[in-house]
Order: structure tokens, then C-alpha cells, then sequence
């Protein structure tokens, strides 16, 4: 047999990998090691996980048993929706990145072996998981999106940041840090030009005896007040002329 080949024909005979419990694997950075997101991942498909982390107070677990399980949820459904996922999200920095990345243009037409399935599924999975939490679990819209996002270190062994942040979704931090510096370097150009400006009048009224500033002997320093009071009365100068 030749080279095995899928599309949205065949989607629901997935190589053996493929399966609704092992898509959490495919989650980007650290979210699959998030035991909020990694229960509500299961909660929300209708599968259940072979590697529960059960760290979580009472609290965030009632909240995630009160979401109720996506009805008719299987794998060709989930490759359905990441093909279609540029018209399914409506928010328009995620579009871009969905325009950016390597799958832009794809259909549910075009055909995609086992390792261009499986780069498809970690590139636009985690953008699904954030629709999917956006459009079945709206308490997820009140929380605090963490700026690192699926990058963060924290959400694996942090259960109560994991629970009340928001990680599903890119990491900001660099964009954000790139943009202050740049605020910084405006605010330190405009200083420099006024420094500037003072200094050219300064100069241009040298002149002038009315603006011309009296200069004024430096005080005398910390260091130089001390050995003048340290210093014994027999001590006196050395003359150079003498």
C-alpha cells in the first residue's frame, strides 16, 4: 500500500494516534500540564483522562462539573472545525495568526498525510481549545488572561493560578515588553531634544551680560572637609617655591 492519505472523507479513520482523549497532547506550550484547562479539556469533549491531576480545590472543580459536555463531539468533528477555524473565530488578532500560519488557505478538500495532520493539529489546536471555552464555558470571559499565556511556567505547578487565569492563548509578554521599551526610548529622545534646546539658548545668550550666569567655585568635598579637620596644627604646606 502506498503512502496513507486524509481529508474530510475519511477523517473518522484517523491514524491510530488520533484519538479525542490523546488531543490534549497537542496542546500548545505548558496548557496541557495545566490541571484546570487539562480537566475542562475533558469535560468539555466527553473523554475521559488517563492521567488525572487531581490538585484542584472544590471550588474549581464545581465550576467545571457545572459545564455541560459538547454534544456529539468526535475527532473528524474537531478536524472540521480547525479547517474552518478561520470563519469560526471572529476576533481579529487570532485571525491573523490563523492567516500567518502554515495551513492558511486549508480546506477540508485537500489532502494531509499522518505528519501534515499531526502539525496541523498542534498549530491550530490551541486556538480551537480558546474557541471552544469562549462559545461552551462563558465563565471563562471574567477571568484574567495570564500574558504568557500557553507559554507560562507557572500554570503547572501554580493549581490556583492555573485555575484563576486564563491560558489559552498566545504568549503576549514579548510584544508588550517591545512595546514599553519603545515608549521608554520616545520618552528619552524627547528629554535629549529639550537638553538640547536648553543648551543652545544657553549659548546664544553668552553674550548678553544680562543673562550671562555668575560661575561659582565647586564646594569643597566630603573627603577634602575631612582631612582639613584630621589635619595636626604643626602641618604646613609644602611651597613649591621655597
Amino acid at each position: 500500500p502506498g503512502l496513507r492519505l486524509w481529508d474530510a472523507t475519511n477523517w473518522c479513520y484517523g491514524p491510530r494516534w488520533l484519538r479525542l482523549d490523546t488531543l490534549l497532547n497537542s496542546l500548545p506550550g505548558f496548557l496541557d500540564r495545566n490541571c484546570y484547562e487539562r480537566r475542562l479539556f475533558f469535560q468539555l469533549i466527553g473523554a475521559t483522562d488517563a492521567r488525572p491531576r487531581d490538585n484542584l480545590g472544590r471550588k474549581y472543580l464545581k465550576i467545571i462539573e457545572a459545564v455541560d459536555v459538547v454534544p456529539e463531539m468526535t475527532v473528524g468533528r474537531v478536524l472540521q472545525e480547525l479547517c474552518d477555524l478561520p470563519v469560526l473565530i471572529q476576533d481579529e488578532e487570532y485571525s491573523l495568526l490563523l492567516e500567518n500560519d502554515d495551513f492558511s488557505g486549508l480546506t477540508t478538500n485537500d489532502l494531509l498525510c499522518a505528519n501534515c495532520l499531526q502539525k496541523m493539529i498542534k498549530a491550530r489546536l490551541g486556538l480551537w481549545w480558546r474557541y471552544m471555552k469562549e462559545k461552551y464555558a462563558p465563565q471563562e470571559h471574567e477571568k484574567a488572561s495570564c500574558r504568557y499565556g500557553f507559554q507560562c511556567r507557572l500554570q503547572p505547578w501554580k493549581p490556583r493560578h492555573a485555575a484563576r487565569c486564563n491560558h489559552a492563548r498566545p504568549n503576549t509578554s514579548g510584544p508588550e515588553r517591545r512595546i514599553r521599551r519603545a515608549e521608554k526610548r520616545n520618552k528619552d529622545t524627547e528629554l535629549t531634544d529639550r537638553e538640547m534646546l536648553r543648551e543652545d539658548d544657553g549659548m546664544s545668550g553668552e553674550g548678553d551680560e544680562t543673562s550671562a550666569a555668575t560661575t561659582l567655585p565647586p564646594p569643597p568635598t566630603q573627603s577634602r572637609l575631612l582631612g582639613l579637620f584630621l589635619r595636626p596644627m604643626w602641618w604646613t604646606p609644602f611651597n613649591n617655591s621655597n
